[in-house]
């Protein structure tokens, strides 16, 4: 995940997109420490972590995760890192596998106001590829998509300033989408709307959004990362096109 000149990757992770995947991809929406290996950071409720760019963090890594010649193109920039700081030593990092179980309780995660800005207008820029994607591979195994909406906290329901600061933004799985809306099925339980429900399914404004990804055979791709996942298709087309003689 990209977390503004660098990338964010997390190890130990026996699938990446599911659950523990969560640390990686919302870890750039808060404040990264410039300072790898020296301070913590929280990217959530109970769930601090330290960074360390990928050449350290090797030492720190079991198995044979590659080198330079292992990355393509698109993952050739400076990356980092992510480890949980060990509870028995603050000198010590471990794999942030260890906070499975705080991820299963679905925590939330602290994002600043001009990342959720940042995001959301990226997010509706680029919205277009997600609409057409979503058309074209929505039936497709393996394909799903999924927008995050913000909505009013029972708290902020009724004031006129419904800033990011009063919204709680929710993950759904995409069943329909057009340009204003989208029929989705809520994903994680919200905390301060009681009017929403896990599972609960829908019609809802894309006045609300603020992010999305895609999941597909490719990985996980987002607004950040989607013009790959195109180049690719495209690519792919072309390589099957037959030869014409």
């Amino acid at each position: 995940m990209l977390a503004g000149a660098f990338a964010l990757a997390a190890c130990g992770y026996a699938d990446p997109y599911a659950t523990s995947g969560q640390v990686a991809n919302e870890s750039p929406a808060i404040n990264v420490s410039p300072s790898p290996g020296t301070d913590d950071f929280n990217a959530g409720n109970g769930l601090p972590l330290v960074w360390l760019p990928w050449e350290a963090a090797l030492q720190h890594v079991d198995g044979a995760p590659g080198g330079t010649a292992d990355r393509d193109v698109d993952h050739a920039g400076e990356r980092g890192v992510l480890f949980a700081p060990a509870k028995d030593s603050p000198e010590r990092v471990e794999s942030p596998r260890c906070y499975v179980p705080v991820l299963e309780a679905d925590p939330i995660f602290y994002v600043s106001s001009a990342e959720t800005e940042r995001m959301q207008r990226l997010a509706l820029e680029r919205l277009p590829s997600f609409l057409a994607l979503q058309s074209r591979f929505a039936k497709k195994r393996k394909w799903n998509f999924h927008v995050k909406l913000g909505f009013p906290t029972d708290s902020d329901a009724d004031s006129h300033d419904h800033g990011h600061g009063g919204a709680e933004h929710l993950w759904f799985d995409v069943h329909k989408s057009t340009a204003k809306s989208v029929d989705g099925t809520l994903l994680n339980q919200p905390y301060k709307i009681a009017s929403l429900r896990e599972g609960q399914r829908g019609t809802f404004d894309l006045r609300l959004l603020t992010d999305w990804a895609i999941e597909s055979p490719r990985g996980r791709y987002t607004p950040e990362s989607v013009l790959q996942l195109e180049r690719g298709l495209a690519n792919d087309h072309v390589s099957a096109r037959p030869l014409l003689h």
